[in-house]
């Protein structure tokens, strides 16, 4: 969170923020979205909707696995 403030994202504007401590499982296993996909899909938001952003290849990995944009 604090990250994400110090670069003047809004984080009321985010509909979930997931990290390493919310899932048992890390990347490059796809199933490390599942708590955001889960969530997501709650709120009304559909895969195909989602755009994830990282820096190394696991984090593609993970993406394309779990079906989601990278």
């Amino acid at each position: 969170l604090y990250d994400l403030e110090t670069a003047g994202l809004p984080i009321q504007k985010f509909t979930f923020i997931q990290a390493a401590e919310d899932t048992t499982v890390h990347k490059p296993d796809p199933k490390v979205f599942i708590p955001t996909l889960t969530v997501l899909k709650e709120s009304g938001i559909e895969t195909d909707n989602i755009l994830y952003v990282g820096d190394i290849v696991s984090d593609y990995l993970a993406a394309s696995g779990a079906g989601v944009h990278f």
